[in-house]
């Protein structure tokens, strides 16, 4: 190594370059993948019953191959004491109510990248329904019925220590 760097500036400039040049990329590349990684979310398609990943930042219901508003967010969950597990279980589905909906895409169309859907989800308060998977009957999320349906949900995984799963 020495009898290279010896050998001229320009090499060693080349050196550095190049070595700046890959680290460069593995930068990005992490960075690229971690932010696609975080702008998804699993959505629940309520006619076929199957899970899907779509944009974290999409408002549900949203539009699926099924049709119009077949397509609302799902909380998958798996157990975190287990890290190895491949088993995932959807504790329950969520989606908002027309108009509330518009209010939120209007909001988050306002504020760019930098608008947080959950604050928008949050404010809705009673707009925001969830449901069971099982049995497709919803309720305001902060209602009794919908907090039951969320505490059931997360007990279906069986353990203490749950990890949200993402796509």
């Amino acid at each position: 190594m020495r009898d290279f760097l010896r050998s001229g500036p320009q090499k060693t400039a080349v050196a550095a370059l190049g070595a700046l040049a890959v680290l460069a990329s593995f930068i990005y590349l992490g960075f690229h993948k971690h932010k696609h990684i975080k702008d998804q979310a699993w959505f629940y398609n309520l006619k076929t019953k199957q899970l899907f990943p779509a944009s974290g930042r999409s408002v549900p219901p949203i539009d699926t191959e099924s049709g119009p508003d077949t397509g609302v967010r799902a909380y998958v969950y798996s157990c975190a004491d287990n890290p190895g597990s491949t088993q995932r279980v959807i504790a329950f589905l969520e989606k908002v109510n027309p108009d509330a909906k518009r209010q939120i895409e209007a909001y988050l169309k306002e504020g760019g990248e930098r608008a947080p859907l959950s604050s928008a989800l949050e404010r809705a308060g009673s707009e925001v329904l969830v449901s069971s998977p099982e049995h497709e009957e919803w309720f305001p999320r902060n209602s009794n019925e919908g907090l039951q349906i969320i505490k059931m949900g997360r007990q279906k995984v069986g353990c203490d220590h749950l990890k949200l799963c993402i796509p």
